[in-house]
């Protein structure tokens, strides 16, 4: 249910980026043949749906990040349970998040056994 609101929320702010760039080619390309009142009405118009974009893009951020940071705590027992398994499965000092590795040997990236086991795990 909450992935369709955010999905919905998503596409409206799409359509507020389109609708911006639209009137944003039309003050380009028809602007100097508009009268002076016609241009700052369509300039008016931009700036809203630009800082409506804006305001609506912000909050849909902050609500995803406030997701994702509930989800990791409701998920961060089982994250180190399993992250528990592989140290002790692959006997390892050491596990490292993929986005803080800049290269890894194939046969130490153990992240798609850590995803085969969370989901394994989360399924019970």
């Amino acid at each position: 249910f909450l992935q369709d609101e955010l999905e919905e929320e998503e596409r409206a702010i799409m359509g507020l980026q389109d609708e911006a760039q639209e009137l944003q080619q039309r003050l380009e390309t028809d602007g100097a043949m508009m009268s002076d009142a016609e241009r700052q009405g369509l300039e008016q118009e931009f700036e809203r749906k630009v800082q409506e974009f804006q305001q609506r893009r912000a909050q849909f951020e902050q609500v995803v990040g406030q997701q994702q940071q509930q989800f990791l705590q409701q998920a961060r027992p089982l994250v180190d349970a399993v992250m528990e398994e592989l140290l002790t499965e692959h006997d390892l000092d050491l596990i490292i998040p993929a986005e803080a590795v800049i290269y890894v040997k194939p046969d130490r990236d153990y992240t798609e056994e850590m995803i085969e086991r969370l989901n394994r795990k989360a399924n019970e």
